[in-house]
């Protein structure tokens, strides 16, 4: 966590940056470990800003400087939707307005997380803003697909989906989201907000 003891005002932009480094880190790791024939690591990162309570706490058996709180438990959550939408690292939307100017962010979805009422939006992270001309076109195809996933044009969305899956097969969002259209193109969503329900943590 950043912010404490010290205050860091680009707390959020450390955030980002620290998981890029984790992903970059880890990548090279796994390259070495092929390489011995030992198994390849997969991690996912949730990252969101907000007040915590941070300080001195446990007992006896186990204590740590930490922080508690309700937005140390949203990006928790949001760690675990990685498996969910096919993504290394997730961020909040109070994070995303904080960093969207330093770094490339995907809108994934409006999601409401196991434990909570109101949705919220998600991004993906995923690079330094100076790689932004690499990923417009995908970016631009997502962004009409997520749109009209949104108004409930799901065969219009489905299409949108599978475009990108041609150019980009291993994109885990959109592997996701054309295979959600799919299923709602044959059983409608009896009242559609946009927002997905997550049951998993």
């Amino acid at each position: 966590f950043w912010g404490r003891p010290y205050p860091e005002p680009d707390h959020a932009s450390r955030g980002c940056k620290a998981c890029l480094l984790m992903m970059q880190r880890l990548e090279e790791l796994n390259r070495k470990w092929r390489q011995e024939g030992k198994q390849a690591l997969d991690i996912g990162i949730g990252l969101n800003s907000g007040p915590m309570v941070v300080g001195n706490m446990g007992s006896n058996k186990r204590f740590n400087y930490t922080v508690m709180g309700d937005a140390v438990n949203l990006g928790s959550r949001l760690e675990g939707q990685n498996k969910e939408y096919g993504t290394h690292i997730i961020i909040s939307q109070s994070t995303y307005e904080q960093v969207r100017d330093e770094f490339i962010c995907r809108e994934l979805d409006l999601i409401r997380v196991k434990g909570k009422l109101k949705p919220v939006a998600i991004y993906e992270l995923m690079a330094d803003a100076s790689e932004r001309q690499k990923y417009q076109p995908l970016l631009a195809v997502f962004a009409q697909g997520l749109a009209a996933y949104r108004d409930g044009r799901f065969d219009e969305a489905s299409q949108l989906f599978e475009e990108i899956l041609s150019a980009y097969p291993q994109d885990g969002p959109s592997k996701l989201f054309s295979r959600r259209c799919r299923s709602y193109v044959q059983s409608p969503p009896a009242a559609w907000d946009g927002v997905f329900v997550a049951t998993t943590k």
